[in-house]
Parts: C-alpha cells; sequence; structure tokens
C-alpha cells in the first residue's frame, strides 16, 4: 500500500508467542483485546509449538481494512535501535473487515534463548514500518517463569523434554538444588537416553545427585536404577579421590546393603550387609565361612561360648548334652552339603570331631590324646 504513508494508520492487534517471555503488548495507536493461545492438543496433554499467533484489526483513515497487505515482521533487541534477532520475509495477509491473523515462527534455539530477554515486535505494512511492541510473558509462559509452580492430576508427565542431540533438561543453581522433581505415587524425577546417561548431577560442594524417598520397602525406593540390557550396569560409581567411592549409611536398624538375583525368591536377598557390618548370605552362595563356633562339649553343661550364623532365612542355633565330651549341635539351617572342619582351640591336645547326624544337626565328640576315652572339652567349628 504505497500511500499508506499519508494515511493514519492504527491496528487493533493482541499478540500470543508460544515461549517463555511472549505475549506482546501494544504502544501508541496499539491495542491489545482478549489474548488467545494457539496450542495443539492432545486428550489431557497440552503442547506448545515454538510459534507466534498475531491476530489484530488492521484500520486505515478510521475504517476497517479488506483486501491484501503485505506484511513483514521482525524481533529486536530495543524499542528503537537495537539488534535485530530474527526476521521474516515479506507475506501477503488477507484482510477482512479489518481482522487478520498471522502465524510467525518457528523460532530457531538462539531465538527461543533470546525470549528471555526484552524484545520488542517490528511490523512493517506495505512499507510502512510501525513502533515497535513490547513482548510481554504469555499467560502459559508465566508457568515457567523463576519462583512459579507448575501443578496438575494427570497419568501423563507434568514436563516433558525430548532432544536429538543435546540435553532433554538442564537446572542449574548457585546455592539450591539445580533440579528438584517431587511426585505422591510416580517418580520424582525421570531421565532417559539412548547413547548418554538418562539423569547426570554436578556439584562442586555438594552432592551431584540426592534422591529421598519415603515409602515403604521396594517400591518406595529413594532411588531405583535398572539396566534393561543383557549387558548393562544398572550403577556405575567412579571416584577420583582418597575417599570410598560408595558410603552407605542408615541411621535405624536395618541393613546397609541387601542383593537380589533374578530368581523365584525375588523378596529373598542373595547377601546382606547388616547394620554392624555382619556379611550374610543365601544358604546356597559360596564364597563366605556361613556359621563359625566355639563349643564345649559336657556331660551337664554343654554350651556355646560363642559363634555367628550368616545364612539368611536360617534358625537358631542351640546345643544339647549328650554325655561326658559328647555333645548335638543344630545349625537351625540345612548343612548336608555343606564343609566343615573342627580343631581343638587347647593347648592340650585333644582330638575333636562333628558328623553329621541330620540334614541341620552334628554330633560333636571330644577325646582325650590317645582317643580312646571322650572327655569335657572346647570344639572350635567352621562351616563353610
Amino acid at each position: 500500500m504505497n500511500k499508506v504513508s499519508s494515511r493514519i494508520l492504527a491496528i487493533v492487534a493482541f499478540v500470543i508467542l508460544l515461549c517463555p517471555g511472549s505475549n506482546a503488548r501494544a504502544t501508541g495507536d496499539w491495542i491489545i483485546e482478549n489474548p488467545t493461545i494457539q496450542v495443539q492438543e492432545d486428550s489431557e496433554r497440552t503442547i506448545y509449538s515454538a510459534m507466534m499467533s498475531y491476530q489484530g484489526r488492521l484500520l486505515e483513515d478510521g475504517l476497517a481494512v479488506s483486501g491484501v497487505r503485505e506484511m513483514t515482521f521482525s524481533l529486536w533487541t530495543a524499542v528503537t535501535g537495537g539488534t535485530e534477532i530474527w526476521d521474516m520475509a515479506p507475506i501477503n495477509v488477507t484482510v477482512s473487515n479489518g481482522l487478520f491473523q498471522v502465524n510467525l515462527g518457528p523460532f530457531d534455539e538462539t531465538t527461543i534463548r533470546m525470549m528471555k530477554t526484552a524484545l520488542w515486535l517490528e511490523v512493517e505494512i506495505d512499507g510502512t514500518v510501525l513502533p515497535r511492541q513490547r513482548l510481554m510473558g504469555a499467560p502459559f509462559a508465566f508457568s515457567l517463569a523463576p519462583g512459579s509452580e507448575v501443578t496438575g492430576s494427570t497419568v501423563y508427565a507434568m514436563f516433558s523434554a525430548h532432544n536429538d542431540t543435546g540435553n532433554g533438561i538442564m537446572g542449574s543453581s548457585v546455592d539450591d538444588i539445580g533440579v528438584l522433581g517431587t511426585s505422591i505415587s510416580g517418580s520424582g524425577v525421570v531421565g532417559r537416553s539412548a547413547n548418554a546417561a538418562g539423569v547426570f548431577g554436578e556439584s562442586t560442594s555438594d552432592h551431584g545427585l540426592q534422591a529421598v524417598g519415603y515409602g515403604p520397602g521396594l517400591g518406595g525406593a529413594a532411588l531405583m536404577s535398572t539396566a534393561n540390557s543383557d549387558s548393562g550396569v544398572g550403577i556405575l560409581a567412579v571416584a577420583n579421590s582418597s575417599n570410598a567411592t560408595i558410603i552407605s549409611r542408615n541411621n535405624a536398624a536395618g541393613a546397609l546393603f541387601e542383593g537380589y538375583a533374578g530368581d523365584d525368591d525375588e523378596f529373598v536377598p542373595e547377601f546382606v550387609v547388616q547394620n554392624n557390618g555382619t556379611v550374610q548370605q543365601e544358604l546356597g552362595a559360596s564364597g563366605l565361612v556361613k556359621a563359625g563356633y566355639l563349643l564345649y562339649c559336657a556331660n551337664s553343661d554343654s554350651e556355646i561360648t560363642r559363634g555367628f550364623n550368616n545364612v539368611i532365612g536360617s534358625g537358631p542355633t542351640s546345643i544339647s548334652n549328650l554325655g561326658t565330651g559328647f555333645c548335638l549341635l543344630d545349625m537351625g539351617f540345612d548343612i548336608s552339603e555343606s564343609y566343615w572342619v573342627t580343631s581343638n582351640p587347647a593347648p592340650v591336645p585333644f582330638f575333636v570331631s562333628c558328623a553329621l547326624y541330620t540334614d541341620t544337626q552334628l554330633w560333636c565328640q571330644v577325646f582325650n590324646p590317645d582317643g580312646t576315652t571322650m572327655v569335657n572339652g572346647n570344639i572350635m567349628l567352621l562351616i563353610y
């Protein structure tokens, strides 16, 4: 419109940016009326694209325009002068009774990052440049502003970010948590990656990654790690320090570690490290001494002087009198497939032995030095 420079041009417009720091406000002859947001909706989820919906009413000499007008749009860092960070090739826009609508974008990554700063929209109509308008935050973008909170009740993730090359979500903080996720019944934070770390945390002076859980049992674990590859690793810990690579602390009475295998007994651990440092194993496991005892076999006062039993799920160990130097030891677990050794802890060269009596019991005897008579005495026993 070559004659537009000689006319009084007014546009009643409203702008909604579907990015942080959007929603244009007008100055001068521009007026914002009833902003709307164009979104692509998927059932319970609402997906926002990096687009700007610019809608307005174009007046020339006070009259509503009908026809086609050439329009150009650009974003600047100042109300006058400044730097242009984005522009759009001229497009022919159909105006009906003054009303028109234009979709601006999509914006590239650099432009989207600049949305966090103050920007102004410049509109040029048929060669005439109109005063720039300051872009303000759209209603949905306010939910992503510093200090804001996004809440809801849905089976879908409250916020989902997908990136084919770089990070999906990155959070940083100087004095507090970079990324904090909480959930009543699901996962607070879920991270997935095809070729890198699903969740990565880094800190120069505090915890790189911290998880807090209040639920009971395995399902309420503060942190769960799963490797679904046949050769995957659930947890990898690497330290370049003089301190421990992994530290486990339980301030209650529970164990420090439990290890489970993918067998039928999914709720029975293969090994347990108790809070006092005691290591326990499943009965069929190898590598540790299952039990060890110092016994006193006598005709009336046989006793277990001291000992330990590291078999998970075993019953109590007990001892019974059978006669002079003769006692019956019940281990509380099946020893029919186990190995054991006995020795004489005393300086007197007694002979000692234990033989299998039942699947859980050993028949133990102490003999004098020539092996002809049973006498009261001690036996040291180790079971593997």
